[in-house]
């Protein structure tokens, strides 16, 4: 059986269908906790891990794998065609490797496949006799489980989508296994990213989506803090007090928006006085960015389902 911690991500929109590997996982849990029930602490994997790319997610995982001590470093092995890359992991202990096939000569028990969506066929293909009846864990934007079974027709494939913030254990991943992966093996993952942040099981369309909230999240958040740091040193803040300002600001709302398990709008409220300043940045503001966000999450599903067509 999964393991009860497990959360499926659970959706009534009828244009969501489930997945019947994603079924079967929603089927064995309970109802969904909150994100910061999900969040869980680090326990050790009872698996050796290989990953092939070392880029900015992949040593962000890589990080996040030793960081956490979910992986002791004897058992992590990583590959990526830029030796310079490894160096760091090499300091740390773990195996590292300039050509995926010398790494997957030795055994490992799951692979995470850290390789842009773009150039993913063209590394992946000739590994395909190494990756046979391994757990295969990619976490490539766009590309389906359909396509990866074709690419890997004898893998346990599961699809992860991580943010780069799992480097700091303050990831937020969603997991999708495909049918050929079991209820062990998607507890191993859940169980594995849920070290880094927080974690969710869900279907496929939820998957991609999430890609686009979580994934590019950090990039878009960046954004926001960019853009009220510029205001702010228009007015008078020197820049490197006003980012503080802004990333401890950022920073202790989120805190607060999981601990107190709060909507969003409850929490504005606390801060809007009645005719202040507050209500006055928040009236200009709300239009403008509630448009210009929908739109960044609509131009990025789009990239994603172009992704998907190649």
């Amino acid at each position: 059986m999964i393991d009860q911690n497990i959360h499926a991500c659970n959706c009534s929109d009828s244009k969501v269908h489930t997945s019947a590997a994603t079924a079967n996982v929603a089927r064995s849990q309970g109802a969904n906790e909150s994100a910061t029930s999900n969040q869980k602490a680090a326990q050790p994997c009872p698996c050796s891990v290989a990953l092939i790319g070392a880029g900015a997610m992949g040593s962000s995982i890589a990080s996040a794998l030793l960081d956490s001590q979910v992986i002791q470093p004897h058992i992590l092995a990583i590959a990526d065609i830029n030796a310079s890359a490894l160096d760091v992991f090499e300091q740390r202990g773990a195996h590292v490797y300039t050509n995926a096939s010398d790494m997957l000569a030795s055994s490992y028990d799951c692979v995470i496949v850290a390789i842009k969506p773009q150039v993913l066929t063209q590394v992946i293909s000739p590994l395909e006799p190494a990756l046979a009846h391994k757990l295969v864990v990619s976490i490539a934007a766009g590309v389906s489980l359909d396509t990866l079974s074709k690419l890997l027709p004898q893998a346990r494939l599961i699809r992860v989508m991580p943010n780069i913030c799992v480097k700091s254990l303050s990831g937020a991943c969603a997991v999708c296994p495909a049918t050929s992966a079991t209820h062990e093996d998607a507890a191993l993952v859940h169980n594995m990213f849920s070290a880094f942040g927080c974690a969710y099981l869900m279907n496929e369309q939820q998957l991609d989506v999430a890609g686009v909230i979580s994934g590019c999240g950090p990039a878009f958040f960046a954004l926001m803090i960019d853009a009220v740091v510029r205001s702010g040193v228009e007015w008078g803040i020197p820049a490197h007090v006003c980012r503080d300002l802004a990333l401890y600001t950022m920073q202790g709302t989120a805190r607060q928006l999981l601990d107190e398990h709060i909507h969003p709008r409850q929490f504005m409220e606390r801060v809007t006085s009645p005719a202040g300043t507050t209500a006055q940045g928040l009236r200009f503001m709300e239009g403008g960015l509630m448009d210009a966000v929908s739109c960044g999450v609509d131009a990025a599903m789009k990239k994603t389902y172009q992704l998907k067509e190649h």
